[in-house]
């Protein structure tokens, strides 16, 4: 094909890393990874009644909001019952 690179000849140029990214946020003297993912946009999504509202919103609460849906995703994923 011409004009379109085949999946053999990518170079790590091209390449993108679509792992979840995580980082390490301490609270109450516990570590917790927190990452952005669909769970957190739908918990996003139901408080502000779209993610668009919440990111047009820019504001503190909207912050606290995101920090609450990803601290909630790290304790699902850690099997913990705990919610904020």
């Amino acid at each position: 094909m011409q004009g379109h690179a085949r999946h053999d000849d990518l170079t790590e140029e091209y390449a993108m890393d679509l792992r979840p990214k995580e980082l390490d946020f301490t609270l109450g003297g516990e570590t917790y990874a927190l990452r952005c993912n669909f769970a957190v946009l739908a918990d996003v999504d139901y408080v502000y009644g779209g993610v668009k509202n919440a990111l047009n919103a820019g504001s503190f609460y909207c912050a606290l909001t995101f920090l609450t849906a990803m601290l909630n995703d790290a304790h699902r994923r850690d099997g913990s019952k705990t919610r904020y």
